[in-house]
């Protein structure tokens, strides 16, 4: 997968005792953002599943489409990519 180097997203989750943090990348002419989760940065086990890695990002754990993702918009994911809420 291309990313543009020049578009990324921290996404945040600071609730019910979690510090966790995911990072959205941006696809290269595409309105797509994949975010990726490091389970290891965070002492979490990886899932068992075959899902595409990124270093140092980590899995993938979901895609949005969207030209342009807003913190709030993701964080909204997050909280059910990670399956937290």
């Amino acid at each position: 997968m291309n990313y543009d180097e020049t578009k990324h997203l921290h996404i945040s989750y600071n609730k019910k005792g979690l510090d966790l943090e995911a990072i959205g990348l941006k696809r290269l002419d595409v309105d797509m953002w994949d975010v990726y989760f490091n389970f290891q940065d965070h002492s979490i086990n990886e899932p068992p599943l075959r899902v595409s890695k990124v270093n140092p990002f980590g899995c993938k754990i979901f895609s949005i489409a969207s030209k342009d993702l807003s913190i709030d918009d993701a964080s909204q994911f997050l909280n059910f990519g990670l399956n937290v809420s």
